[in-house]
């Protein structure tokens, strides 16, 4: 049983404090060897756990709770001793990764291919930063209310993904893993875990599974 914590991560941009360590994406893998199958259980990251000797605290803000009172694996281990607690489940590895890493591993791969019976968009969460000429963004009107009750309308891009199949790049797949302001995020977990089986389908690729360079550099 490995547990999947996903953070945002620092940029190296700009100041620390902007939610480098909420664990937004928390996913229990749990693998039989017997039958050599696997299984993915998401977490919601608005779960409100009791934290000893800290109070109640959303789960996703375990993370960011352990590395502040140990820096550099304190927040896997209280994360670790959270997730099992709630599961039931002894979790026997766990491993965090960061927007970069993410999109690092999406990189070496090539892109993967997500498919879809019906488009998704999402017009709530990205409305400034679409840039002309990418794939999956639409510029297009959005309304607002003011405090006056007055109805107004400014031009904001929006993350459109047609039905049918998509070669996504890294910067492409992360807005598709992140987006939830239009949908739920019980929705994003779903899609998470459906770039998570794109990332494990690539990687089964002979092309990538043929090239040592591509696997060291993912394992990396």
């Amino acid at each position: 049983d490995i547990l999947i914590v996903g953070i945002r991560g620092y940029d190296g941009s700009g100041e620390w404090g902007k939610g480098e360590w909420l664990a937004d994406t928390i996913i229990l893998a749990s693998f039989n060897k017997e039958n050599n199958q696997g299984a993915l259980i998401s977490l919601p990251r608005d779960l409100y756990f009791e934290i000893p000797k800290y109070g109640k605290e959303k789960i996703n803000a375990i993370y960011s709770i352990g590395e502040t009172q140990n820096y550099g694996g304190g927040g896997l281990q209280l994360m670790k001793a959270a997730v099992s607690m709630i599961s039931g489940v002894y979790i026997d590895y766990a491993v965090s990764i960061d927007f970069m890493g993410f999109q690092k591993i999406v990189d070496h791969l090539g892109g993967i291919v997500i498919y879809r019976n019906t488009p998704f968009i999402e017009d709530k969460q990205w409305m400034y930063d679409g840039e002309e000429g990418k794939e999956y963004w639409r510029l297009s009107e959005h309304a607002s209310t003011t405090e006056s009750g007055a109805t107004t309308t400014e031009p904001g891009w929006v993350f459109y993904v047609p039905a049918g199949s998509n070669i996504m790049n890294s910067e492409d797949a992360l807005y598709y893993a992140r987006s939830r302001y239009s949908s739920s995020d019980f929705d994003r977990m779903r899609r998470q875990q459906e770039v998570i089986s794109a990332i494990k389908s690539k990687a089964l690729n002979l092309g990538v599974l043929a090239n040592p360079v591509k696997i060291f550099n993912i394992l990396d």
